[in-house]
Order: C-alpha cells, then sequence, then structure tokens
C-alpha cells in the first residue's frame, strides 16, 4: 500500500549480507567440529563476521589480530562483552592462525599477507576484505593446499578477485575449479572429505 515497512543504513545493511554470505560459506565449507576461529581485521565488518561465523559453528574461542595494538584491544574488548566465548587479544599474525580451524581476513590490504604455512590442517579460510583487483590478502601457495573454492558470485571474481585472476588468468577450464556457492547449496555438496584447505572468497554479492 506504499507505506513504509523499514529503514535501513546502507553500511548497516552491507555488514549485514556480507556476513550472512560469510556464514554461509563457512556452514558448508567448514569441519564440522571446527570451532576456534582467527580474525584478521577489526574494522567496521569484523564484529558482523564473528557473530555470522559463531551461529553455524559455535566458537570456543576467537583469536584476534590487527596492526594497531590500541584499536585491536578495544575489539577484543568488545567482543568479550558481547559472547560466552573466549576472546584472545593475539600479538602476531601468526599467533592468531596458529591451529586456527576457521580463518577470516577483512581487511584493506593492498598485498597478500597471509601464507599456506599459517594454515592449521584442516583449515577454512574465508576471504572477505579484497574486492578490487588492486588489493590482496593471501598469498598464491595457498591454492597449492586447496581442495575446494567457493565463490558468492563467479563472474564477479573473474572481474575482481586479484588473488583468483593470478591464479587462474583467463583460462576459462581452469576456473572450473571455481564453484558457486549457491550452486553447492543446491546440490547438498559440502566439504570434501579428507580435503586440507578450503576457500570461500566472497566479493561483497
Amino acid at each position: 500500500d506504499g507505506s513504509v515497512a523499514a529503514v535501513i543504513e546502507a553500511a548497516a545493511l552491507g555488514q549485514l549480507r556480507t556476513s550472512a554470505m560469510t556464514g554461509l560459506g563457512t556452514r558448508w565449507l567448514a569441519a564440522p567440529e571446527a570451532d576456534e576461529m582467527a580474525l584478521i581485521g577489526t574494522g567496521a565488518q569484523a564484529i558482523t563476521q564473528v557473530a555470522a561465523v559463531n551461529a553455524v559453528r559455535p566458537l570456543r574461542r576467537l583469536r584476534v589480530f590487527s596492526p594497531t595494538p590500541e584499536k585491536r584491544k578495544a575489539f577484543v574488548d568488545n567482543v568479550a562483552s558481547r559472547f560466552d566465548f573466549d576472546v584472545v587479544d593475539s600479538p602476531t599474525l601468526e599467533a592468531a592462525t596458529r591451529d586456527a580451524s576457521i580463518v577470516t581476513l577483512v581487511t584493506r590490504a593492498k598485498d597478500p599477507f597471509l601464507r599456506a604455512s599459517m594454515l592449521a590442517r584442516g583449515a577454512h579460510l574465508n576471504a572477505v576484505g579484497a574486492i578490487l583487483p588492486a588489493s590482496a590478502e593471501f598469498d598464491q601457495d595457498v591454492f597449492d593446499r586447496t581442495g575446494m573454492i567457493a565463490v558468492d558470485d563467479v563472474p564477479n571474481a573473474r572481474r575482481a578477485s586479484r588473488e583468483l585472476i593470478e591464479r587462474f588468468g583467463s583460462d576459462d577450464a581452469a576456473w572450473g575449479a571455481v564453484k558457486p556457492l549457491g550452486e553447492l547449496i543446491a546440490r547438498g555438496t559440502g566439504r570434501p572429505s579428507g580435503t586440507d584447505v578450503t576457500i570461500f572468497k566472497s566479493m561483497g554479492m
């Protein structure tokens, strides 16, 4: 009838939809027993990323790293006041990711900083921050350990994900390794048995 049902501020809506996609990616690709998360980045998107993962894989512990100690501590205190799992202020990237079964990257990094050696066996990686061709968060060697790659939108990933573009270039056949998350969900195809690393590359769709 034309009456207003809701007014939603754009940044808040962006937080909700982006983290919801991460939650779905984690639900379908992370190991069922995954309960320890490393969060790299403490910006505006970070708190809802934690909430979304916790909704699908109830967390026992969250380890947080970002390069500014004061901002990192403030974020850790905020999360600890909202959730009942352990929250750890990690002084280094390596300390945060060590043995973590879920790793979420939500940064503004221009160059890759996460190496394959930093990921635990069987880890699931959510790469959320780098959504423009000039940005990247993880090194190419991560792909060498990866058994499944899913994205929210393949055409957009082919245009804008530096990590995936550097790996697969313009080779259509090679891009066949990159699966739309919606297709996996429709088929009921989750994490393959015996897989080491899985990746959900979110492009913000």
